[in-house]
């Protein structure tokens, strides 16, 4: 029986391809690029000259969970504003928006699935770009780097005026936190985090001749 494992995105051109284990040349500071570090990583598919069909799934009997699990930590910011919060909703759309805190270094392990951020923390990184609005509510989806002690500063820049308030994810790997964010003349209204586990990928077979 043979063992396998795997990792996605796959870049020819990465370090990988000279015998290195760790990528360490990836950003998260721009998210137009989400593809090339939403990194995702199975391991446990067994084959076999018998059995040559590599499975990257759960088993049936559920002792081997083989399936594409997202190694990233997800960070998802839902902006809303409501006539009485003295703003229009064309106002905070026309906005500019940032956050400080973030440390966009960092590495991926492909041997075991590891990522987990390095260097300096970023100030003033600007997302305006990565807002979506839909119903007067302004969604930011972030994929970032798994980091330990994060407290970040949101602004929100309306008319001249800026506006900050505290986030403190936990930016646990395979996690997704989401925060609800009322724009008001008076300051932000920050909701608590919630939590879910990031939705496993999909598996396929993959036929070994």
């Amino acid at each position: 029986t043979v063992y396998f494992r795997a990792y996605y995105p796959f870049d020819e051109d990465s370090q990988e391809n000279n015998g290195e284990v760790t990528i360490t040349d990836v950003r998260t500071d721009n998210q137009s690029d989400q593809k090339n570090f939403d990194f995702m990583f199975a391991m446990g598919a067994t084959a076999s000259k018998n059995s040559p069909t590599v499975k990257f799934n759960d088993t049936d009997n559920g002792t081997t969970d083989a399936r594409f699990k997202h190694r990233m930590t997800r960070l998802v910011l839902n902006i809303t504003t409501d006539t009485g919060a003295g703003f229009t909703a064309d106002q905070v759309a026309s906005g500019t928006y940032t956050l400080s805190g973030i440390k966009h270094n960092g590495t991926f392990n492909t041997q075991n699935g590891t990522a987990e951020a390095t260097g300096n923390a970023t100030d003033n990184w600007e997302i305006t770009d990565y807002i979506t609005y839909a119903n007067n509510i302004g969604t930011c989806s972030l994929i970032l780097y798994p980091q330990t002690g994060a407290s970040l500063t949101f602004s929100a820049t309306i008319d001249g005026q800026t506006y900050t308030g505290t986030l403190t994810p936990a930016f646990a790997a395979s996690t997704s936190y989401s925060y609800d964010i009322s724009i008001q003349k008076t300051g932000l209204v920050i909701s608590s985090g919630t939590i879910q586990n990031w939705t496993n990928g999909e598996g396929d077979n993959i036929i070994i001749n």
